[in-house]
């Protein structure tokens, strides 16, 4: 089974994706495409890219196009973006960060430097991964107590006597007994989405 993390590389020059090759092969799974509407596929099918290296001067559709496609795309958009391009100026750098790529490099490419940039943005990455899945797993649980405590007082509400507002013996016995069991509930386990290591987290559910 190959873990190796995805890159995709999108030059519309066939030896500039080979030097990158030959750069990252042996680190990172390689795809590439040559144009901007293969690079667009690619970039969308399972298993996603972990990180695109995109040039900005092709022909039909330029790097900026093709990278405000992958960020209006919401199966693209958390994918981090480096530009790989021979322009040089600042307004250049500022305009594809402002589009949303995370980096630039300038071609010549020097082979320790891209091997750091991408190493520091897929750290990002999978840090920010993470706290997405805390949220959604925070997210899940509260929902999840939110519906207890609606589903409880849906119980006490229909087994109180009308007179005296007073639930009725078996039924006050059933709800102590089921609100003692939501208690009890043991934490939750999660883990860390690395490639290499797994780090558990322990959150506790909300009391009722």
């Amino acid at each position: 089974m190959n873990d190796k993390q995805k890159i995709l590389i999108v030059d519309d020059v066939s030896e500039n994706i080979h030097f990158l090759m030959n750069i990252l092969k042996d680190d990172y799974a390689i795809i590439a495409a040559t144009n901007g509407e293969k690079a667009l596929k690619l970039a969308s099918t399972e298993p996603l890219p972990d990180l695109i290296l995109l040039d900005i001067m092709m022909p039909d559709m330029d790097g900026y196009e093709v990278c405000t496609e992958l960020k209006k795309n919401s199966t693209t958009a958390g994918i981090p973006v480096i530009f790989v391009t021979a322009l040089s100026e600042v307004s250049d750098e500022s305009k594809g960060l402002q589009l949303g790529a995370v980096d630039y490099l300038t071609k010549p490419v020097i082979p320790e430097l891209v091997h750091a940039r991408i190493h520091n943005q897929l750290e990002l990455k999978m840090h920010r991964d993470h706290l997405q899945e805390l949220v959604e797993q925070r997210t899940f649980q509260l929902k999840r107590s939110r519906e207890a405590t609606i589903e409880a007082m849906g119980i006490v509400a229909e087994n109180r006597d009308p007179d005296t507002g007073d639930i009725f013996n078996g039924q006050k016995n059933m709800y102590v007994s089921w609100s003692k069991q939501w208690r009890k509930k043991k934490s939750t386990r999660m883990f860390y989405p690395s490639r290499k290591s797994n780090l558990s987290i322990t959150q506790h559910r909300c009391m009722i």
